[in-house]
């Protein structure tokens, strides 16, 4: 005996599980009218979609009597009905805050009245190419801005950034520590190094042999720009300031 069942036994079992009010294995007139109210908003959707959708159709339509191509009308459907399921799906999403809802029902609405607009230029043939080719290129800009002002206020997007700047701000912190760590340990090495030397020759000495070749620089030049004060200092002999020009020294 074959254990799998066909589809249509699958399907009678499932209509059964939906129907079956009160599990009898009799599907009755009332029991199948019970079910329409507790789906009243799943069906007044698709109901609304259904009509959008045969709308399109004549959106698309006018579309081919305006550019004379069959795919550039598609463009006329993408910014009158897509705008439109996807404004649903923007206000479905579990997370959505009160700009994004806010964006979903402009989408809807946007949706809706250029739908609108080509049915009525359509019906009384009543247009302006320009103007319908610069109002397509505003409703795509739109569209577009409003997506990504979707995203931006998202509050997934919005942890995952504070996540990304947290963790850049943690290595940050962890580079400027490994900075220090090396200054702290080659400042070690250095104090080390001089305590050697100290321990070998004294303090003074070496405080005396560092001093020397840090200001050797600085004595070299002094010695140059003041030649008659190094010669004095050699000499210990005090300069005379009362010499000056040809005067003579009194006897």
């Amino acid at each position: 005996m074959n254990e799998k069942k066909g589809i249509i036994e699958t399907l009678g079992d499932y209509m059964n599980e939906i129907f079956d009010r009160d599990k009898d294995g009799i599907i009755s007139i009332k029991e199948i009218f019970s079910v329409f109210p507790n789906m009243a908003v799943p069906i007044a959707i698709m109901f609304v979609d259904v009509l959008v959708l045969a709308a399109e159709y004549r959106v698309w339509d006018f579309g081919v009597h305006v550019t004379g191509n069959p795919l550039l009308a598609v463009g006329f459907v993408l910014v009158s009905a897509i705008p439109f399921f996807l404004g649903q799906v923007f206000w479905l999403y579990p997370r959505a805050t009160l700009i994004q809802k806010a964006i979903a029902i402009a989408f809807i609405c946007a949706s809706l009245y250029t739908s609108a607009q080509f049915g009525l230029a359509d019906l009384t043939k009543e247009y302006s190419k320009q103007v319908i080719f610069s109002f397509l290129v505003q409703l795509t800009v739109g569209y577009i801005v409003g997506t990504l002002i979707y995203i931006v206020f998202d509050p997934t997007i919005k942890a995952n950034r504070m996540k990304k700047k947290a963790q850049d701000a943690a290595t940050f912190e962890r580079e400027i520590q490994g900075i220090a760590n090396s200054i702290l340990e080659s400042l070690q090495e250095t104090l080390q190094a001089k305590q050697k030397l100290a321990s070998q020759f004294g303090e003074d000495e070496v405080e005396k042999a560092l001093g020397q070749l840090r200001g050797r620089k600085r004595d070299k030049r002094t010695s140059t720009n003041t030649p008659v004060s190094a010669m004095n200092a050699e000499t210990n002999t005090p300069p005379n300031p009362t010499l000056a020009g040809n005067e003579q020294p009194r006897q």
